[in-house]
């Protein structure tokens, strides 16, 4: 699906106000942006932003106060991102906990990619050996930077052994040589001005996250480059798999 953000606790979406720390919160997942309510897991991208301490989040569809596994790992205020494919509780909520000293706090956004539903009917999913699809340094898929705020197509779908008929992917993206901070988002339609993200970094930043997303229209995806007007950045997208009907 189209990346949708499903939780920002900074505005009010999906939950109000700060986690605090090693509380569990809840989220309705399920039902919502065109999510059916059968749904059984989600992909996605969680990002913690303005944490007054380090440590981890823990994401997962029971609520947990001390988890024994982590989702994201971060320093105190570091805008920090990963992707994850997790189950959903049988209600179709999942529950984030803040894993720190008590008394701090840590807003939390996420962005879902895609959902799993029982049965046999969706997509397949097919492995592969990782292939670099995009790589804006040496005009692979994309020729030259990204300028800030300027959405770029490219072709994934019959490359380097992607399907022709392929619907999604599964891969990896690096962003390398910027001269401002901020996020990049990867979709399968053209946004100038996205209100999702892929990865978030700071100026300079050689940054990595995993990604899954559903392909556009002749199985090409969009990369925007989100930061201050006349920044630029080189981008890397590696495959790892794809999805097909």
């Amino acid at each position: 699906m189209t990346p949708t953000r499903l939780l920002d606790t900074r505005v009010g979406n999906g939950l109000s106000g700060n986690f605090v720390a090693n509380t569990p919160r809840v989220f309705q997942v399920a039902t919502r942006a065109g999510i059916p309510a059968a749904a059984k897991a989600v992909t996605g991208n969680v990002t913690v932003v303005n944490s007054t301490n380090a440590w981890a989040v823990y994401i997962g569809p029971n609520p947990v106060a001390n988890p024994s596994t982590s989702t994201v790992n971060f320093k105190a205020g570091q805008v920090q991102a990963n992707s994850l494919t997790v189950a959903l509780s049988p209600t179709g909520t999942l529950s984030a906990t803040y894993m720190s000293n008590p008394g701090n706090t840590t807003h939390l956004v996420f962005d879902v990619t895609g959902y799993y539903m029982a049965g046999t009917g969706g997509l397949k999913y097919v492995p592969m050996s990782p292939a670099r699809l995009m790589d804006s340094r040496f005009s692979n898929g994309l020729y030259g930077k990204l300028p800030a705020n300027s959405p770029r197509t490219f072709y994934v779908a019959n490359r380097y052994g992607v399907s022709p008929s392929a619907a999604g992917i599964t891969g990896n993206l690096t962003v390398v040589n910027s001269t401002g901070g901020w996020a990049v988002f990867v979709g399968p339609t053209a946004i100038a001005k996205p209100s999702t993200s892929t990865l978030n970094f700071n100026k300079g930043d050689v940054k990595a996250n995993g990604l899954t997303v559903a392909l556009g229209s002749g199985g090409s995806l969009s990369a925007t480059y989100m930061s201050t007007a006349g920044n630029t950045t080189n981008l890397i997208l590696d495959v790892t798999g794809y999805f097909i009907p």
